[in-house]
């Protein structure tokens, strides 16, 4: 860093001084935000950095010192400060996980950037050196956030990490507005936020068979059994605290509830013991045998809440040819707009708009779409698949 950015952080760890920044930051329009965390053997990110800058100052919040956190809640949830972050996915799931909130504004730099046709996933370190013509490093980028005290180049790093988010906020929102993308960029934002304030809604946990890989092979009888061991392995793994392979993995479900084809329908409403998942691996047996036996008798797997509607079945032969004809009206669209087709319409996308012409519900799909995306691509993909 160099001339004004050189100025050293400030490195937060009292309480009082924390509210009073906090209090401070409400009457910014906008503040540049980062987080360093470690997530490496466990289910939640754990928090080891919060990062603020302010236009003036950067400062470095310590999550290990810091035991009041209501102040920065209600800077996210209350004021209009824009929280201005960089592929903020991450972020926000921390967020919500450690502060169960959401800024009530964001401004993703990487989201924006793509919109601008600097490309999808443009890190902040190209975004610098593209806008700014300026070097960032990124040798810190693995380093033990948890450990104290903090090296000085990871102070450094981190401190970095936030000093050129406002600056690129602005020059973004002027190539935004001039390209008259800003509307874009603010549905995105907004998708942003409504799925990471979604991440910890365990509704949505008993719909987690309809993606899962290969579920479209399996019998009613094995698809509830799927349902029921999955939301049993969501909420293992979550109390635990541990990556859900650890608790079972992907392929050793799929084993299992492959192998209960020939089971009947009634047995799914008998009691269950720990001969029911004999076919599981010994150390889940051992660790959580018990558990899986209590969980299933209380929750026991149930046909009728199965929705094979939901579930993603491969394409035909001729689905296939319809999304290639598909995918190149969205290459073509794109070229013009000088942006990634996926920005447009992604392949998952294209892939349920040719399920729903198949099934002669083509404005189904166009309704769910932005009206931005449908007003770009609504007529020329009816048209391009009107003959086939």
């Amino acid at each position: 860093m160099s001339s004004r950015d050189d100025l050293l952080p400030v490195y937060v760890t009292d309480d009082e001084v924390f509210s009073e920044l906090c209090s401070c930051w409400c009457q910014k329009a906008a503040i540049g935000v980062d987080t360093e965390f470690i997530r490496t053997d466990t289910f939640y990110p754990r928090l080891g950095l919060l990062q603020v800058y302010d236009s003036e100052v950067t400062y470095l919040i310590d999550p290990l010192r810091i035991e009041l956190w209501q102040p920065f809640i209600s800077l996210m949830v209350e004021s209009d400060c824009v929280f201005v972050m960089h592929a903020a996915s991450e972020d926000l799931t921390l967020f919500q996980h450690f502060f169960n909130a959401q800024p009530k504004q964001l401004f993703d730099t990487q989201i924006a950037a793509s919109y601008c046709g600097f490309g999808v996933n443009c890190s902040y370190q190209s975004l610098v050196k593209i806008l700014l013509t300026k070097t960032v490093s990124k040798e810190e980028t693995r380093s033990n956030w948890l450990q104290r005290p903090l090296t000085s180049a990871q102070c450094e790093y981190a401190a970095t990490d936030v000093l050129y988010l406002l600056k690129i906020q602005d020059l973004l929102s002027m190539k935004l507005m001039s390209l008259n993308r800003l509307e874009w960029v603010s549905l995105e934002f907004k998708s942003q936020l409504s799925v990471a304030a979604d991440a910890e809604n365990s509704e949505r946990w008993q719909y987690l068979y309809a993606s899962f890989k290969n579920a479209w092979t399996l019998k009613n009888y094995s698809l509830a059994f799927l349902q029921s061991l999955l939301l049993w392995r969501e909420t293992i793994a979550r109390a635990a605290n541990k990556p859900r392979g650890w608790i079972l993995k992907d392929n050793e479900i799929l084993s299992f509830v492959s192998a209960l084809e020939n089971h009947s329908t009634q047995s799914l409403h008998s009691c269950f013991t720990i001969e029911t998942f004999n076919d599981l691996p010994q150390r889940v047996k051992k660790a959580y045998g018990e558990n899986l036996v209590a969980w299933f008798n209380n929750n026991p797997p149930v046909i009728e809440s199965i929705r094979r509607d939901e579930i993603l079945v491969p394409l035909t032969g001729n689905e296939r040819r319809v999304l290639k004809i598909c995918q190149k009206v969205i290459r073509e669209i794109a070229e013009d707009l000088d942006i990634d087709p996926s920005l447009i319409s992604n392949k998952k996308q294209l892939s349920n708009f040719v399920r729903c012409h198949s099934s002669h519900n083509t404005e189904f799909w166009l309704k769910m779409l932005a009206d931005w995306r449908r007003n770009i691509i609504g007529s020329s993909l009816i048209e391009a698949i009107s003959e086939t």
